[in-house]
């Protein structure tokens, strides 16, 4: 071949190559172009075989979650008023990778970071071969925003996985993430950042505790959940974590409150209380409680802390709440705003009064009445707590046991309840405590109202959080306030050893 029609055929080749490529380019082009702009597609696209994940054989959520260290949180709706979600919607620090169908082989698609993805239960697309949707993020460190989770920070931001299940009632959500990660999420919620650090480890303790000892019985095993993330059991990502928080939840990493025989204990726990702890019988009254019998009732004021630093004895409470007439400035919530408060109801409305009587007691039978003959405490438990109410009505008599019951019937939603700082404050369900002293209003010898004399805000068992805010102030360590909280648990970690072989019973 001449040197002249060799160069004309290098040429002409080369061009038939550069128009081939330019033809693939522009198919290419033209691909991609569609994906982005058919309708329904403009934020999904599908996983390439690169980004596809790895997926375990047939085992189920809780059984992944423990083969990991992880716990399973169920995400209630916004403002914690339910457990069903009509859609959620979330978008992804990093991509997201939504996961469906069956767990061998499942279909895979990506939501491109900062985009909406929405979930519906009648979004058919992503229910054909089973009832559950995994959503997680390409990269560990990124977090899913639940928009359709309204929380008190605004937005919650969620690591690990949330799994979604779709229900007759509406789309079950479950977040499994990492225990220490929880952690994270519940501190700031459950107390202030700002609050003294021995405190806030003291709380890490407790919520850690708390946890590990819902992962052995979880609340909610038919979703696939320890528990939910609900003043119910320990509240989730409603406040934003803190570097506060974050530290306590480290510096504590592996510890928590053991029985002597090495069993976890139950660190339950609770906002202010009126100067006096009590025990389980204010949930379950009548009844024994021997395993958690370090839930005793006290004195919550420094020279009880002195004495038990001392060894000396606890001591023992009646069930007088007259003490709530005066303050005790001894006491370590003295000054706190919800120490001391007062409710009043004017004008009670029977109708409504006979409607949460009938919620207390869950039951169906219709319960009217016009006019009330008295409304009484009949029973209190250790530390003056009340757990028991009766109330005699012209159509029969009801009795209500427990303090949580107490508070929800005594709430009638509208009236305010004043703290001894001067604020007035709605409570739509339930009285700050079941520590109250009741005063009956009569007219025309029928009861027409009442008073409450009350303290504290929570149930008053284990740990006053206000407490230890203030025992830290004055130098307390988190092992001393668990020591005053928790007589005779032993602080340990994990795997079997004692922390700084100190106790919560003040034995080394």
């Amino acid at each position: 071949m001449a040197a002249g029609s060799e160069k004309s055929w290098f040429t002409k080749e080369l061009r038939m190559r550069l128009k081939g490529m330019l033809c693939y380019a522009s198919i290419l082009t033209l691909l991609f172009l569609a994906a982005i702009l058919l309708p329904g597609k403009d934020v999904k696209r599908e996983i390439t075989d690169a980004e596809r994940l790895e997926t375990n054989e047939q085992v189920t959520f809780l059984e992944q979650a423990e083969s990991v260290d992880e716990i399973c949180v169920l995400l209630k709706t916004s403002d914690y008023e339910g457990i069903f979600h009509d859609v959620l919607e979330v978008w992804g620090e990093d991509d997201l990778i939504i996961s469906h169908g069956s767990a061998g082989k499942p279909n895979e698609c990506i939501i491109d970071a900062g985009e909406l993805f929405s979930l519906k239960a009648s979004d058919e697309e992503f229910w054909q071969e089973g009832e559950t949707v995994t959503i997680r993020c390409a990269t560990a460190a990124g977090k899913i925003a639940a928009v359709s989770i309204q929380r008190s920070q605004g937005v919650p931001r969620y690591s690990g996985i949330l799994r979604v299940t779709r229900t007759s009632e509406g789309l079950i959500v479950v977040n499994r993430t990492g225990l220490e990660e929880y952690l994270c999420g519940v501190v700031p919620s459950e107390m202030p950042a700002s609050y003294p650090a021995e405190a806030l480890k003291a709380q890490a303790i407790c919520a850690r505790t708390y946890a590990l000892e819902k992962m052995k019985r979880p609340a909610y095993p038919a979703f696939g959940a320890h528990l939910d993330d609900s003043t119910a059991y320990q509240v989730y990502q409603n406040v934003e974590s803190r570097e506060e928080t974050n530290a306590a939840v480290r510096e504590t990493a592996g510890l928590a409150l053991c029985e002597v025989s090495g069993e976890l204990a139950e660190t339950y726990y609770y906002s202010t209380s009126c100067g006096h702890g009590t025990d389980e019988g204010a949930w379950n009254p009548g009844r024994e409680t021997v395993k958690t019998s370090y839930l005793n009732a006290k004195k919550i004021s420094k020279a009880s802390m002195e004495r038990m630093l001392d060894g000396g004895t606890e001591t023992t409470l009646s069930q007088d709440a007259s003490f709530l007439l005066e303050t005790d400035d001894g006491d370590y919530e003295f000054g706190e705003p919800w120490y001391r408060w007062t409710y009043e109801v004017e004008e009670i409305d029977p109708e409504a009064l006979a409607t949460r009587i009938r919620e207390c007691l869950e039951t169906k039978d219709e319960i009217h009445f016009d006019k009330i003959h008295n409304i009484e405490v009949t029973g209190r438990s250790a530390g003056g707590v009340a757990v028991e109410l009766r109330i005699e009505a012209e159509q029969g008599d009801y009795c209500l046991q427990g303090e949580r019951l107490i508070r929800q019937a005594l709430c009638d939603g509208k009236s305010m309840v004043r703290n001894q700082a001067g604020q007035e404050v709605a409570f739509e369900k339930l009285l700050p405590s079941a520590f109250i002293l009741l005063n009956v209003k009569m007219r025309d010898g029928w009861v027409c109202g009442y008073e409450i004399i009350g303290g504290g805000y929570g149930h008053g068992i284990g740990m006053s959080q206000n407490a230890a805010k203030n025992m830290a102030l004055e130098g307390r360590s988190a092992e001393e306030i668990l020591q005053f909280f928790y007589k005779g648990l032993k602080v340990r970690r994990r795997n079997g050893g004692e922390h700084a072989e100190e106790n919560a019973s003040g034995d080394s």
